[in-house]
C-alpha cells in the first residue's frame, strides 16, 4: 500500500513539474495558454515530457545525461507547433530543462550535504528526506518560473539571433558540467567536504549564467535604446516633412482658387478663337498644377501616408517612376514600426534607383490577408546587388552611424513573428516582408 502511494506521488510530481516547466516554454514563445488552442498545446507538451520522465525513472536512478533527450523533444515540438523563431526555441528548450536540472541538483546537493545522506539514496529511496527535497524543488520551480515569465515576457526581450545563440551555448555547457558532477556523486561516495565543494561549484555556475544573462541583456538594451532614438528621430523627420508638404498643398490650392476666374476666362477665349493647339497646351499646363496636389496613397493610417507620400514624392521629383498598390485599411501597427520599416526600405530603394540611369522604377505593394501584412518593395537594377554585396552592408562612409536599417527591419519582423526576404527577379531587387499581427502585438490606441 505504502509503495503504491509513493509511486502515485512520484507520478504526480513528474506531471506537475512538466506542467510548470512547459508552461514557461509556451508563454515565452508567445502562446496564450488561457485560450483553448494555447492550452491544448501546453497540455500535450507537458504530458509528453511527463510521460518520457516516468519511463526513464522506471529503469534509472538519475537520468541526467538524458536531459538532452528532453531538450530535443521540447525543441522539435516548439519548432513545428509553437510560435517564435528557431533561435528562441532552441534557447528556451535548453534554458527551461537546464533550469529545472539546476534547481533539482542544487537542492539535492544541499540536502545531501546537510543531513549526510548519500546522493544515490536521496534519489532512489522513499522517505521523509526525499519527500521534503521534492517539495523544495517543486516550490522553487514555481517561484523561479513565475519570475522568469515576468522577465522574459514577450515584447520586453528582443535579443538578436547571435545573442540567443551565445546564451544557449553558455547554458548548454553549464548544464553539461552539472550533469557530470551529479553522475559522479551518484556513482561514488564522496566525503561531506567534497559534496560542499560540488555545491559551491553549482552556485558558481549559476552565478556565471546569471551574470552572462545580465551582461547580454544590458548590451542589448543599450543597442535597442540607441536604435529607438534613431527611429524616433526618423519618425519626427517624416512627420515634419509631411506637415510641410501638406502646407505646400494648401498654399497651392489657395493660389489655384484665386486664379480660377482668370483661367476660365483664358480657356473661354481660346475656345471662342478655335485655337485648339494653344487650348491643349494651356490645359496640359493647368493639369500639371493639379497633378502636384495628388498624393500617392490615402489609407486609414496617417503615419503610413506621411512616410510613403513624402518618400515617393521625392522619388518622382527625381525622375523615378513610382507604382503603388496598397490596401486602404491597414492594421494598427505601432507608428514607430511603420516609420522604421517603410522609411528604411524606401530610402534604400530610392538610393539604388538614383544610381540607375537607364530606367529607374520603384514598385510598392502592401496587402492584408489572414491577419498577415504583406509588404513588397522592389526597384529596378542594372547589375546584381546580392552578387556584389550579399550581406547588404551599408555603403556609407561612416559605418558606425549607419547600417542599422536592415537590422531594424529584421527586428520588427521578429517582433511580429514574421520574416524578411531579399532576392532578385526579372531585373528587380525585391524585399518581401511578412508580419503576423494580432491583439497581442498591435497598437489598439
Amino acid at each position: 500500500m505504502k509503495e503504491g502511494l509513493w509511486t502515485a506521488f512520484e507520478l504526480f510530481v513528474n506531471f506537475f513539474e512538466a506542467f510548470v516547466g512547459m508552461h514557461f516554454v509556451c508563454v515565452f514563445l508567445g502562446e496564450d495558454v488561457r485560450k483553448r488552442q494555447g492550452f491544448v498545446r501546453w497540455l500535450i507538451l507537458s504530458c509528453l515530457i511527463a510521460s518520457v520522465t516516468t519511463v526513464f525513472n522506471s529503469f534509472m536512478i538519475y537520468e541526467g545525461v538524458y536531459i538532452f533527450v528532453y531538450i530535443v523533444i521540447v525543441f522539435l515540438y516548439s519548432l513545428f507547433i509553437l510560435q517564435g523563431n528557431a533561435a528562441q526555441k532552441a534557447f528556451v528548450s535548453v534554458f527551461t530543462l537546464g533550469t529545472m536540472l539546476t534547481v533539482s541538483s542544487m537542492w539535492t546537493s544541499i540536502v545531501s550535504s546537510t543531513v549526510g545522506v548519500q546522493m544515490i539514496s536521496l534519489l532512489s529511496e522513499p522517505g521523509i528526506i526525499r519527500f521534503i527535497t521534492i517539495l523544495l524543488v517543486q516550490t522553487t520551480n514555481i517561484l523561479l518560473f513565475g519570475v522568469l515569465i515576468h522577465l522574459f515576457k514577450k515584447g520586453r526581450t528582443r535579443l538578436q539571433r547571435l545573442e540567443w545563440i551565445l546564451l544557449l551555448m553558455v547554458f548548454l555547457f553549464s548544464g553539461a558540467v552539472m550533469v557530470c558532477m551529479r553522475i559522479a556523486e551518484v556513482q561514488e561516495q564522496f566525503s561531506k567536504s567534497t559534496k560542499i565543494l560540488f555545491l559551491c561549484v553549482d552556485i558558481s555556475i549559476v552565478a556565471i549564467n546569471l551574470i552572462t544573462l545580465e551582461v547580454i541583456s544590458m548590451l542589448n538594451r543599450h543597442n535597442s535604446e540607441k536604435m529607438e532614438t534613431e527611429r524616433l528621430k526618423m519618425q519626427l523627420q517624416y512627420q515634419t516633412q509631411y506637415a510641410t508638404a501638406v502646407q505646400q498643398q494648401e498654399d497651392t490650392i489657395h493660389k489655384l482658387r484665386h486664379d480660377m476666374k482668370h483661367n476660365m476666362t483664358v480657356i473661354r477665349s481660346l475656345v471662342e478663337e478655335h485655337d485648339d493647339q494653344k487650348l491643349k497646351a494651356y490645359l496640359d499646363q493647368y493639369a500639371e498644377q493639379f497633378h502636384a496636389l495628388i498624393s500617392f496613397i490615402h489609407t486609414n493610417h496617417v503615419s503610413v501616408d506621411a512616410i510613403i507620400n513624402t518618400k515617393l514624392t521625392y522619388a518622382q521629383e527625381n525622375g523615378i517612376e513610382v507604382v503603388c498598390r496598397i490596401d486602404s485599411n491597414l492594421p494598427p501597427l505601432r507608428d514607430i514600426d511603420y516609420c522604421t520599416l517603410l522609411g528604411n526600405l524606401l530610402d534604400n530603394a530610392i538610393e539604388a534607383s538614383l544610381n540607375n540611369l537607364l530606367q529607374p522604377e520603384i514598385v510598392l505593394e502592401m496587402h492584408c490577408e489572414n491577419e498577415q501584412l504583406l509588404i513588397q518593395i522592389k526597384n529596378r537594377i542594372d547589375t546584381s546587388v546580392l552578387t556584389s554585396n550579399p550581406k547588404l552592408k551599408t555603403s556609407k562612409q561612416i559605418k558606425s552611424e549607419h547600417g542599422f536599417g536592415i537590422r531594424s527591419v529584421q527586428e520588427i519582423a521578429a517582433y511580429y513573428d514574421g520574416s524578411v526576404d531579399f532576392y532578385e527577379d526579372g531585373g528587380y531587387f525585391i524585399v518581401a516582408v511578412c508580419l503576423h499581427y494580432n491583439s497581442a502585438n498591435i497598437d489598439n490606441a
